[in-house]
C-alpha cells in the first residue's frame, strides 16, 4: 500500500498492511514500518482510496466537501455552548 496524501511526510512510500479497522465510519489501515513501527492511516490517504468521481467529469471538484462543512457547523455549535 502506498501513501498518496500530498502533505503526509511519508507520501510515496510503500508499506505492508497489518490490519484494517473502522473508526468513526472511516477505514483505517495499520501499517508496518521498520523506522516508525506500526502506525495508522486513513484509507483515503492511500492508493486504496475510492477514485475521485470528478476524474471522469469536465468540471473541477468543489472547493469544500458538503460533509466537511456540516461537521464544521456542528463543531462551531458545540463551541458556543
Amino acid at each position: 500500500m502506498t501513501i498518496t496524501h500530498p502533505f503526509h511526510p511519508l507520501c510515496g512510500r510503500k508499506f505492508e498492511i497489518l490490519t484494517t479497522r473502522e473508526y468513526q465510519g472511516q477505514d483505517i489501515f495499520s501499517l508496518k514500518s521498520d523506522q516508525q513501527g506500526a502506525f495508522g492511516i486513513p484509507r483515503e490517504w492511500t492508493d486504496r482510496a475510492d477514485p475521485c468521481p470528478y476524474n471522469d467529469l469536465d468540471i473541477p471538484p468543489p472547493l469544500f466537501a458538503l460533509h466537511a462543512l456540516i461537521e464544521l457547523v456542528e463543531m462551531v455549535k458545540q463551541k458556543k455552548h
